[in-house]
């Protein structure tokens, strides 16, 4: 499995039979360069500008934007109802969490999660192999707060997300709390990392992708 990293939110998930699945498309007025190629699954978590820009999904690509299961025929999709903040959405309103079952892999991605999470919901989606998280604050979860989320769903590959960078313009919290809350942090050299399934570290790792 391919996952590769454009900024904020989104990430390219192509699997073993090439296909590709993207999650959360930004506009490019937040400072990353957008994804602009083929995907043939799209979901998002939510419909705000910065992970929302539809613009170059073509006919053949499969939206998804709601709860619910989706079955494909190399992967299946489910959404589950959380909220853009902690008090039940009244300040951001709702917010999409997905688990997708691809290639042996359980990947949930959180999206712009802003509460925490009950064990009966962690109950229901683990195992998680893999893990994208936000962490930047403001207008999510903070470093410390998804450090401790993260540590709770106990995934093997966990990637944080929507956080502040060089080139975002939003004003976001860096990576730093999250790196000092949570005990094995990763730099990667890339945006890019290939995961095979034979080969699975064995400790709950953070990996910080380089753009």
């Amino acid at each position: 499995m391919k996952i590769q990293w454009f900024g904020h939110s989104s990430f390219l998930i192509t699997g073993s039979l090439g296909k590709r699945i993207l999650t959360d498309p930004f506009n490019v007025d937040i400072g990353y360069t957008t994804y602009t190629g083929f995907s043939n699954i799209v979901t998002v978590s939510h419909n705000h500008f910065d992970h929302c820009n539809l613009k170059n999904i073509t006919a053949d690509t499969k939206v998804i934007n709601s709860i619910g299961t989706n079955v494909f025929d190399f992967c299946k999709i489910t959404g589950f109802p959380s909220f853009h903040d902690d008090c039940d959405g009244l300040k951001r309103g709702k917010n999409i969490i997905y688990l997708y079952e691809l290639d042996g892999f359980r990947l949930c991605h959180l999206g712009d999660l802003g509460h925490d999470l009950s064990k009966e919901f962690l109950d229901l989606i683990k195992p998680i192999d893999i893990l994208f998280i936000p962490i930047g604050g403001n207008y999510t979860i903070d470093g410390s707060w998804a450090s401790k989320i993260a540590k709770n769903i106990d995934a093997t590959y966990i990637f944080p997300m929507h956080y502040k960078t060089n080139k975002l313009s939003l004003m976001l919290d860096g990576p730093e709390d999250f790196i000092l809350s949570f005990k094995n942090v990763e730099k990667l050299k890339t945006d890019t990392i290939y995961i095979d399934p034979k080969e699975k570290i064995n400790n709950s790792t953070a990996f910080l992708f380089n753009l």
